[in-house]
């Protein structure tokens, strides 16, 4: 049983609460992406500016890792070449 401190009244609030809540295990695997495959704490930068920059950089390489993972277990009939360059 989900607990929230946000009021829950009818049915469709218990429905969107229960909605949030599947979110959070989207958001938990993006930050392990972040920070295993990323490896955010290893980044020794002197500055906020270099940190912020770093962290800019590996955030979009942990939402594309994690939204190529999710379309590979949805759709995994469809070639690498649609997300892909033949370079890449």
């Amino acid at each position: 049983m989900p607990l929230t401190t946000a009021e829950v009244t009818d049915f469709s609030d218990a429905t969107k609460r229960v909605e949030w809540y599947s979110g959070r295990w989207g958001i938990e695997v993006y930050h392990r992406t972040l920070k295993s495959g990323c490896r955010i704490k290893d980044c020794q930068l002197s500055t906020a500016d270099r940190i912020e920059a770093c962290l800019g950089v590996d955030m979009v390489v942990a939402w594309r890792i994690y939204h190529l993972t999710m379309l590979g277990r949805e759709t995994p009939e469809v070639p690498c070449t649609i997300f892909f360059k033949d370079i890449e």
